[in-house]
């Protein structure tokens, strides 16, 4: 059980960060895509009209534009800005002077924007701010900047602006959100996803975003129940499928859990990451043949850039298990798989884990002297040592299946193991003293009563014989 438990403590921090990370990932490019509204884009005539008039109509919040300037925008500019952006640029970038008005220095930075000119837009917005501080478009179009950018911390301000401003939507909530989930503020990014959900309820990428910040928050239940209601909505989202799996293995429902992930993957190609979870969840379970299954599909993933130490992953689970002729499988599998791509360290712990097996399959003379080549070559094997001692006790190799123990006890996963099946031989060879003496050890690491009560019967037969 205490295996187990580790386990599933490891697949719930692994599995749980990466489901996250995927969503976070998702959420993030939909949120920056669908959170442009049509009144920011030049191809609405709309938009463009106003960029021109409405200047100084809001003057708490925008700069005036005297009448040449706005005849200036709205005769030689705005029909330039859908044929020819660049030459658009070159014309304002031509009229700016230390007299000119804070809203060209921004059209000039929103023209480079569009084009992808970070650092001269960047250096626009910043000269419009300079002389107008609460402008309140330049600072949303810095903010959407910085997100281009991969700026996240740097775009906080200027959303934080834009709200303060008087221009709180479901954009600059929502990616303000965002840009708190990037820095791992996961209570104001909720607060923020929820303030952009009273714009846009509908929107299923701020759900997400919200579903993120809770669970960060250590806020499972109403995260759970925001998951389900999406999955009401859309039953085909393999992610929140994922997701309600990671709930569920939260509580450590694995049958649930491994029912969800079966639909995720069912839905959609499944990542590896995901499969390597429902073959822990299935080998947890009891369920032997269906972790092997899962395990197989990792290797028959169309992708070729699955890590090694991935994908040797499950022989460590299945050996750990002790499903002998699974983890055989599984590791002629992998050597198949990677063939002349694995080197001589990954291609030794493959041939290592199968000997481990087979001296419980089937064990031959050969197989032992392999598995003992290879105690050499991983002298910290705790289970390869365990098992060579078990087939040498078993064919009354006494002294090597001695030494084959204490090797293993020197590891400090197997170590409580191996000492009771060191303590075990030394009893079949009446060596009292030195059995008592690991015994005791063994009471000192995990107390148990059934050691106790063996390790009392055996004093008392010390005794008794007057050694």
């Amino acid at each position: 059980m205490a295996l187990i438990d580790r386990r599933l403590t490891a697949m719930k921090f692994y599995f749980s960060t990466i489901t996250l990370l995927l969503l976070c990932i998702l959420t993030g490019k939909s949120l920056a895509q669908n959170l442009q509204p049509e009144e920011y884009s030049w191809d609405n005539p709309e938009f463009r009209e106003r960029f021109v008039g409405s200047y100084g109509v809001l003057s708490d919040v925008e700069p005036r534009l005297t009448s040449e300037e706005q005849t200036f925008l709205r005769e030689t500019v705005l029909p330039l800005l859908q044929e020819n952006p660049q030459e658009a640029g070159s014309i304002v970038a031509a009229k700016l002077s230390e007299s000119t008005s804070p809203a060209l220095y921004f059209i000039l930075g929103n023209i480079l924007l569009e084009q992808n000119q970070i650092d001269p837009a960047r250096q626009n917005l910043q000269r419009a701010l300079s002389l107008f501080p609460d402008f309140r478009r330049a600072h949303r179009s810095m903010a959407l900047l910085e997100v281009r950018a991969n700026n996240y911390s740097q775009s906080i301000p200027h959303w934080i602006k834009v709200i303060q401003l008087g221009g709180g939507d479901d954009q600059s909530y929502g990616l303000l959100g965002y840009a708190y989930l990037q820095e791992g503020d996961w209570t104001p990014a909720a607060r923020a996803f929820e303030n952009a959900i009273l714009y846009r309820p509908e929107s299923r990428d701020l759900r997400r975003g919200l579903v993120h910040s809770l669970i960060q928050s250590n806020q499972s239940e109403e995260a759970a129940e925001m998951v389900q209601k999406l999955l009401d909505e859309d039953p085909e989202d393999p992610q929140l499928w994922r997701l309600l799996a990671n709930f569920y293995l939260e509580e450590e429902n694995l049958p649930q859990t491994a029912a969800a992930l079966e639909v995720a993957v069912r839905i959609a190609e499944p990542t590896p990451d995901t499969l390597f979870l429902l073959g822990g969840v299935y080998t947890s379970l009891g369920l032997p043949q269906k972790a092997l299954s899962a395990y197989e599909r990792v290797l028959q993933l169309p992708s070729n850039n699955i890590d090694f130490e991935e994908a040797f992953r499950p022989v460590e689970i299945l050996l750990q298990q002790r499903l002998w002729e699974e983890a055989i499988r599984y590791s002629g599998l992998l050597r198949s798989h990677y063939g002349r791509d694995l080197n001589s360290e990954q291609s030794n712990r493959i041939n290592a884990a199968i000997a481990t097996s087979r001296l419980y399959v089937n064990p031959t003379p050969q197989i032992a002297e392999t598995a003992q080549a290879y105690t050499e070559v991983f002298p910290l094997d705790g289970l390869l040592h365990l098992a060579l001692g078990d087939y040498l006790s078993k064919n009354d190799q006494i002294e090597e299946a001695l030494l084959a123990y204490r090797r293993s006890a020197a590891t400090e996963e197997f170590q409580y193991e191996a000492k009771l099946r060191l303590a075990n031989l030394l009893v079949t060879e009446e060596r009292y003293d030195e059995a008592i003496r690991l015994l005791r050890e063994l009471q000192e690491i995990q107390y148990n009563n059934r050691v106790a009560t063996f390790l009392a019967r055996l004093e008392e037969l010390q005794l008794s014989s007057g050694s």
